[in-house]
């Protein structure tokens, strides 16, 4: 049976002295294992290539039938570590919060310990206006408090 301890420092010990990070590896019972990695500059096709090699070099399939896959985390996915807020400063997000799945649509400013800045726009009555109108609020938000985080896609 493959184990995943051994295969993450596997891992580990290849990534170690880049800026890449290990997002998830799981390994099934059949045998494949999935190994999911990104970076604050992208990661290529080449990247998760000879991660691959790597890893595979190391493994005995003589030992263990397996399945390789390395991928880079998709962009159409929710964030799940600070760097991918990091990655995506400047850019639109929609957040979901915890409480009462409240969403809350802007751009990305900053990313400071466990709390990220956004600058998000609201219709608001303005005094001595008969209709709303949008106002740009900038809001601190703690990484605890949000369910979900997206980027959003705009054409």
């Amino acid at each position: 049976m493959l184990n995943k301890e051994h295969i993450a420092q596997l891992v580990q010990d290849y990534l170690q002295n880049t800026d890449f990070s290990l997002l998830e590896l799981t390994v099934s019972p059949n045998g494949t294992i999935h190994i999911c990695i990104d970076s604050l500059h992208g990661v290529s096709m080449e990247d998760c290539v000879k991660l691959n090699r790597y890893v595979e070099s190391k493994l005995d399939r003589d030992v263990q039938d397996f399945e390789l896959e390395v991928s880079s985390y998709s962009i159409s996915l929710p964030f799940k570590v600070p760097l991918h807020y990091q990655k995506n400063i400047g850019r639109t997000v929609e957040i979901t919060l915890v409480e009462a799945g409240k969403k809350i649509k802007g751009v990305l400013q900053k990313v400071q310990g466990d709390t990220i800045e956004i600058v998000h726009a609201e219709k608001k009555q303005v005094a001595d206006k008969k209709r709303k109108e949008l106002v740009a609020q900038t809001l601190v938000l703690n990484i605890n408090d949000i369910k979900q985080t997206k980027l959003v896609f705009e054409f």
